[in-house]
């Protein structure tokens, strides 16, 4: 299933949710842990930790995010900005 915004943009995958999910493995591993202990920790499945580091469980909520910033000692922060509006033009040649 591929989740998308009211205009049909996919919202997943973006780069930065790779960017996300690389971050917590990286600070899971730094943090000497396993998925399977931080799946203990976090009273979830190996599977499910697996998942969301390599991109195959969709985009994960801010329940679940807190949760793992909470495991692994981390501070959440939501931020939103602005959009860039993009325009794109067709200029025909020749004509």
């Amino acid at each position: 299933m591929t989740i998308s915004r009211a205009d049909g943009i996919p919202l997943a995958p973006y780069p930065r949710h790779a960017e996300m999910r690389a971050y917590l493995a990286e600070i899971r591993k730094r943090r000497g842990l396993s998925q399977a202990a931080l799946a203990e920790l976090l009273d979830t499945q190996q599977s499910a930790i697996s998942e969301l580091e390599n991109g195959t469980s969709g985009v994960p909520n801010l329940n679940t995010l807190a949760r793992w910033a909470a495991a692994l000692d981390l501070d959440l922060a939501v931020q939103f900005t602005e959009r860039v509006q993009h325009s794109f033009g067709v200029t025909a040649v020749g004509e």
